[in-house]
């Protein structure tokens, strides 16, 4: 049988997310890989509908951000540890993010190389406590 139309397919258990809390905005190994584990990506945010984009950006990008380093497992996920953006996020939804995790849900857009988290799926579960 002739296989040259087929490609292979990577498959990852779970879904992609993404978390919110005080400390982090932090993004797991399916959501990195189906990304391509870039050193370098563009955050969108659409302020009618409450969604963050995640796309992959070349380095010389002014507007990209760092967000795998080089030789780092995809396993670790990747994570922003910037006050701004997660306060940001949490003023925009409303969120305590001080007593309260806050899990999106991505979905990945092939065509466009391109995850998006619709905020208002959030589901919330209480921070445990550090001991």
């Amino acid at each position: 049988m002739d296989l040259s139309g087929f490609k292979k397919l990577e498959i990852i258990a779970g879904e992609p997310f993404m978390s919110v809390t005080d400390h982090a905005t932090a993004f797991n190994q399916n959501a990195v890989i189906k990304l391509g584990c870039p050193e370098k990506v563009c955050l969108l945010f659409n302020y009618e509908t409450k969604q963050l984009a995640i796309q992959p950006s070349d380095k010389d990008d002014t507007t990209a951000i760092s967000f795998m380093k080089p030789g780092r497992d995809a396993a670790k996920g990747a994570r922003f540890n910037s006050k701004d953006l997660q306060y940001s996020l949490a003023r925009q939804m409303d969120w305590d993010i001080d007593h309260y995790i806050y899990r999106i849900n991505g979905t990945y857009y092939e065509e466009n190389n391109v995850m998006v988290f619709d905020l208002t799926t959030a589901t919330k579960s209480p921070k445990r406590s550090r001991k």
